[in-house]
């Protein structure tokens, strides 16, 4: 399952609703990387899983920078 949009498009109270559906579906190969979300997929994702870690794959992505958040480029402008 691609987790890029968690944290971003997707809410994390919606995330993990996607995830549990996706995971009682038998899902257990969850795709997402540092940048995701503004850095907070891996973040959802690790909370959702917590006991089921062991049961679950997870791909990422080492190498990409976390984008700047918006409020951290208007921060260092003022």
């Amino acid at each position: 399952m691609g987790c890029a949009s968690f944290g971003s498009r997707v809410s994390p109270h919606q995330a993990k609703r996607l995830l549990g559906q996706a995971f009682d579906a038998g899902i257990t190969y969850f795709d997402t990387a540092p940048s995701y979300g503004l850095g907070s997929s891996e973040a959802i994702l690790g909370t959702f899983l917590g006991g089921k870690r062991d049961r679950a794959w997870i791909a990422t992505k080492v190498g990409l920078a976390v984008p700047p958040r918006r409020h951290d480029l208007e921060r260092s402008a003022g």
